[in-house]
């Protein structure tokens, strides 16, 4: 029993080469490694890694229908960021191919993700969403598609303008400009692309704190419970606010949902509401997100 066992799980042969090398039956094999497991002769031990909570993604993955969740543990605001950072970014190298179009936005999450990365395959990055006038360099969405390409020898497709214009007039005008028609044209065609869900609140949303006054008490008496890329969501994860989300040059939420992997991104007490309402609005593909905002979608939904 403990030569099968050692061969099978440290040497790693097929029970067919053990049972040849032994002159036994592999159905012999599989009963000796049966009664190893059962007699406490083998002790199998999965470790789990990061501190990451697999249980809770398995219930959101089940509840919510999502094809992945990644939960990370609870921590501080200001620490919680860069571990949700840390997971995305490692979800990236392991999950983008050669053959993906990527969409990217700005904010604090993404300029992290996009630092945090240090090799791609030769995949298409586009800028999903204007640029916030809020937004630092560190944090813009023009610098996190530079960063990325940078270590791919595919095409990028940046968005040189403001996300949200004054009128639908003008926003109409520079949809048709040639950068901005590019990265447009490649939406349809996304394969991924990662979103940040943020409250409608001051510090909170980057767009929020980017608009006027007037837009900013507009969409928050339209009921917002929820902002992702302009697209304006009340507490059940329907869209609202449509005018003004038609003046902002990003992804509308039908071609969102249209893409196979959205990567949503988001944590913290402050944002509960926010990232309940975006799973309701069932664009999402894969949720990563701390171990108290998935209970609190679970308890929730």
């Amino acid at each position: 029993m403990l030569q099968v066992a050692e061969m099978y799980f440290l040497q790693d042969l097929s029970r067919a080469a053990i049972g040849e090398a032994l002159d036994i039956s592999r159905f012999k094999v599989a009963r000796l490694l049966k009664e190893a497991r059962e007699s406490g002769l083998v002790n199998i031990t999965l470790l789990r890694p990061d501190g990451l909570d697999p249980e809770r993604a398995r219930k959101l993955k089940s509840v919510c229908g999502l094809d992945r969740a990644l939960v990370v543990p609870w921590l501080p605001d200001n620490e919680l960021l860069q571990i949700l950072a840390e997971a995305t970014a490692s979800y990236f190298v392991e999950h983008i191919e050669p053959t993906d179009i990527v969409g990217l936005p700005s904010g604090r999450t993404a300029s992290r993700i996009a630092r945090l990365v240090k090799t791609l395959p030769d995949c298409t990055v586009v800028q999903i969403a204007g640029v916030a006038a809020a937004a630092s360099m560190w944090e813009s969405p023009i610098e996190n598609v530079r960063r990325l390409t940078q270590l791919t020898a595919g095409q990028s497709f940046p968005i040189f303008a403001p996300i949200v214009l004054n009128s639908l007039q003008a926003a109409e005008s520079l949809r048709q400009e040639p950068g901005i028609l590019d990265a447009y044209s490649y939406f349809p065609k996304l394969t991924k692309a990662m979103v940040a869900i943020a409250p409608w609140r001051p510090n909170e949303s980057m767009i929020h704190d980017s608009v006027s006054a007037a837009d900013q008490k507009f969409v928050a008496e339209c009921g917002a419970a929820a902002e992702v890329l302009a697209n304006i969501l009340d507490p059940n994860g329907n869209l609202i606010a449509s005018e003004f989300t038609d003046r902002a040059l990003t992804i509308p939420m039908h071609l969102l949902r249209s893409v196979p992997d959205v990567i949503a991104v988001a944590g913290g007490e402050s944002r509960h509401e926010a990232v309940l309402a975006a799973v309701r609005a069932n664009f999402i593909n894969t949720l990563v997100t701390d171990s108290r905002t998935a209970q609190f979608i679970l308890d929730s939904y």
